[in-house]
């Protein structure tokens, strides 16, 4: 039986021991890969949305720059809305105005979870901050669905794609601290893209949706005279079940949708698989996975505005010794004379990081000037988001990671492992590289022969004598051949 791995839970870490692994998420996020990942997911949004907005301002559709401002205050006030009327001029577009007002309550929520006003003023600012971005989306869906409708699938494709690969990361690098590549990333999240990243957000959606149409059935049930009002009452129960159902799968994707494209990247599963998985793990462990969350968000938000600091520095060294230098250059801007850097990128340390160029002290190519140094300034912010989304993802697989130990006593090393790639239909798969020929086994060494035995020497005989020089001695024939005597 193996031993039980350091991190497992039968190794006595607790609650701060987790919160260590929560620290470690800024490391992670500061990777350059996620963060190039997520800057390109907001290019892409951020085209799609100027896309869109190019279309409704052309065709007349733009609205005012504080429409949602006006529909919050009637929401609030339980009045009925009407979009404010603005010159054609004025006119924004939706996802200017929407992108604009999410921005503010991010910023809204990072500042409130650091205790300057106390616990009251953490927990109002963050009600009012994710309060504001589900009514400015809730804005976007109401009054304006079409937009709605081409905006958000869009929207959901980039992210799902993008925020899949830098969770893929995230994930092989907290199990194992190996930091693979790109490549091999796409390849994981190409594969489960369809049936795992993009219907994962959207599997308990789907749910509620059916769940909703099976009460509607049951109202118009409900609506038919006589038989209604005794069938319907009857089994009105149902419709209870109904309604507690959809609100478990409500709270269930406010609490856990942060789990479920981390889910995939952890363990390869399909999106409904995601989503029972993180349901289960946040409703076995509410208190735990809050607690989690709030660790997260409240270091996020330290780690995030350091960075801004550091990036409103860099800028402000920047527009400095540039500006010292550029004085020779200075225009006259009215009854005020500026330097050519405040001309072509008026900057305020406490204030918008681009305000825009100054026309009326520009001159000859400064415009050219102007919007290439606003391209720059606003790459560098541009960063500055995309840490906060590497950050998100990264942060989100942490704690599925701890959740699941809690939940599953599961250690931290497992991990889904990466699939060989199949050919494709039609391709015949490459044959194995024949393996190397063994090298020759060296011939055994020859055994060593026994000790002969030392052979008994021969006895000495004389030597045969020599034969005699003379001609050959005859020997008389026998008796029986000799011829008769004579008489």
């Amino acid at each position: 039986m193996s031993e039980p791995s350091q991190d497992t839970p039968q190794a006595g870490q607790g609650t701060w021991y987790d919160c260590a692994k929560i620290f470690g998420t800024f490391r992670m996020a500061r990777h350059v890969s996620k963060i190039g990942l997520a800057l390109v997911a907001l290019l892409l949004t951020l085209l799609w949305g100027v896309l869109l907005d190019l279309i409704w301002v052309g065709t007349g559709n733009g609205v005012a720059g504080n429409v949602i401002a006006v529909y919050t205050q009637a929401a609030r006030a339980s009045a009925s809305f009407e979009e404010p009327e603005v010159e054609e001029d004025e006119k924004l577009g939706i996802y200017r105005v929407y992108s604009t007002h999410c921005r503010g309550r991010v910023y809204q929520v990072m500042q409130a979870v650091i205790p300057v006003d106390g616990l009251g003023g953490v927990m109002r600012g963050f009600v009012e901050g994710v309060g504001g971005i589900c009514r400015g989306t809730g804005w976007m869906i109401r009054h304006h669905p079409f937009f709605a409708l081409l905006f958000w699938p869009v929207f959901l494709l980039i992210w799902s794609f993008f925020g899949g690969m830098i969770c893929r990361i995230a994930a092989v690098e907290f199990a194992r601290g190996e930091t693979i590549t790109v490549g091999e990333a796409y390849a994981f999240v190409r594969r489960k893209y369809w049936g795992g990243f993009f219907l994962a957000p959207l599997a308990p959606a789907i749910l509620v949706v059916v769940v909703g149409i099976l009460l509607v059935i049951g109202g118009v049930i409900l609506a038919i005279p006589y038989f209604g009002d005794v069938v319907a009452s009857l089994f009105f129960f149902l419709a209870v079940l109904g309604g507690v159902a959809a609100a478990v799968l409500l709270v269930g994707l406010a609490a856990g949708g942060n789990l479920l494209w981390p889910a995939v990247a952890v363990e390869g599963t399909t999106s409904f698989d995601a989503f029972s998985t993180s349901f289960h793990y946040v409703y076995s462990r509410p208190w735990r996975a809050g607690f989690y969350g709030a660790v997260a968000l409240v270091y996020g938000s330290v780690c995030w505005l350091v960075v801004n600091l550091f990036a409103h520095l860099t800028l402000w060294v920047t527009h400095l010794f540039v500006g010292f230098g550029s004085a020779a250059a200075s225009r006259t801007d009215g009854a005020q004379t500026i330097s050519k850097l405040d001309a072509l990128w008026p900057y305020d340390f406490f204030g918008p990081v681009y305000k825009g160029m100054d026309v009326a002290a520009l001159r000859g190519t400064d415009t050219f000037a102007s919007v290439l140094i606003g391209f720059w300034v606003y790459l560098l912010i541009a960063l500055v988001w995309s840490f906060l989304f590497s950050y998100y993802f990264s942060a989100c697989t942490v704690v599925y990671y701890l959740l699941r130990r809690a939940v599953d006593l599961t250690d931290y090393e497992q991990v889904e492992e990466a699939e060989e790639p199949r050919p494709e239909v039609g391709e015949e798969p490459e044959a194995p590289a024949p393996a190397p020929a063994p090298a020759p086994a060296p011939a055994p060494a020859p055994a060593p022969e026994p000790p002969s035995e030392p052979k008994p020497e021969p006895e000495w005989k004389p030597p045969p004598p020599e034969p005699s020089a003379g001609p050959p001695e005859t020997k008389p024939p026998p008796a029986d051949d000799q011829p008769p005597a004579e008489g």
